[in-house]
């Protein structure tokens, strides 16, 4: 650099845009980060929408079937308590797959937790600076 440059401040304006390029940078940084954490969930839920659906349907029309089949072969006396039994059955395997839901659902971290966390540092080492 020339000192006298230095002297007369005309340094400030490339010092000014070499800040700005890092502040240019690092919320660019910021925004990758959130867009690929925003992909990552989208695809996360997509992908259990479908293979939820998948096996909701396939397992109505099994059980119905096998409940039908239960039914049927019993005989007609006892058969408004086999629908009784077979209906507590179903409720509670309908309570235990509620749960696991839960359960995974309380394990998983919370979307963008990553993006959140790196905000965190940087309100930090901004708050370091003053």
């Amino acid at each position: 650099m020339n000192p006298e440059n230095d002297a007369t401040g005309e340094s400030t304006p490339g010092s000014v845009s070499g800040i700005a390029a890092r502040v240019a940078q690092w919320v660019t940084t910021r925004v990758e980060l959130v867009a690929f954490e925003f992909t990552e969930e989208r695809r996360h839920l997509i992908r259990l929408l479908v293979l939820g659906a998948a096996v909701g349907v396939l397992a109505v029309i099994g059980l119905f079937l096998l409940t039908l089949a239960i039914l049927w072969s019993l005989p007609p006396e006892w058969r408004a308590l086999g629908a009784a039994i077979i209906a507590l059955l179903y409720g509670g395997t309908a309570t235990a797959i509620a749960l696991k839901i839960r359960s995974i659902s309380a394990t998983r971290p919370p979307p963008f937790s990553a993006t959140l966390e790196e905000l965190r540092r940087d309100r930090d080492w901004f708050k370091s600076l003053k």
